[in-house]
């Protein structure tokens, strides 16, 4: 079975696996924010030695691609890709919300529908919606929460709100079927599965063309003018 290395960089927490076949092998994640370019290395070179691996053991990369932090993303996809070249092995791209939704489903086997949500700044998340079969009911997108955009999924039953971005939408989403899940965070955990099946399907990515997935153009508070949302 294949051997395949997992980062997760999109948000604050900087978290690595591997894992054999569908199954995870170890999980190291480093829980500082802001720490991703000091640690990630390091916590790849710390798996690989609990694991008793070498690099040239591994069969494939595989990346939780976005969205996410723009710094978090740049700084995996960059890692990955290095990597990649270096050991002459394939890029896997994992969507970072997929991998939130199948983290929350998990928990919530009684759950409608997952709406993952990654923090994008001020009242903006980044947010889609799934189904139990991890089917896409609503495609990755920004979203500003200046009201309840949910509620026509919240009115079929039990909704699932993951992520970083669940805390500032639980003033805003009140509802008997809103169900909000702060354990389920990015982690390289959850990308397991998914990456198996891209790897099985040969599902893989073209190292001089892949990019992360960001949704929306970089912003800085140093730029002169105001951004439209």
């Amino acid at each position: 079975m294949e051997r395949i290395l997992h980062l997760e960089t999109t948000a604050a927490v900087c978290s690595v696996a591997l894992s054999q076949g569908p199954d995870l092998v170890v999980l190291k994640e480093h829980q500082e924010a802001n720490a991703h370019s000091k640690v990630l290395l390091s916590l790849v070179d710390q798996a690989m030695q609990q694991a008793g691996w070498s690099p040239r053991q591994l069969d494939a990369i595989a990346l939780s691609a976005g969205p996410g932090s723009y710094t978090g993303l740049r700084i995996g996809s960059a890692t990955a890709k290095g990597l990649c070249f270096a050991l002459d092995r394939p890029l896997i791209a994992v969507d970072t919300l997929m991998a939130l939704a199948l983290g929350a489903f998990k928990r919530h086997p009684e759950a409608f529908f997952v709406a993952p949500m990654m923090d994008a700044r001020r009242m903006e998340v980044y947010t889609a919606i799934y189904n139990p079969l991890l089917e896409i009911i609503f495609p990755p997108s920004a979203w500003v929460l200046v009201d309840n955009p949910y509620l026509k999924w919240l009115e079929s039953g039990p909704v699932v709100f993951c992520g970083n971005g669940v805390e500032k939408a639980q003033n805003l989403l009140h509802h008997k079927h809103a169900i909000f899940e702060i354990q389920v965070q990015p982690s390289a955990d959850n990308m397991v599965e998914l990456a198996h099946k891209r790897f099985i399907y040969n599902q893989l990515e073209d190292l001089a063309y892949f990019e992360p997935h960001y949704l929306k153009a970089f912003w800085s508070p140093s730029q002169t003018k105001p951004r439209n949302i």
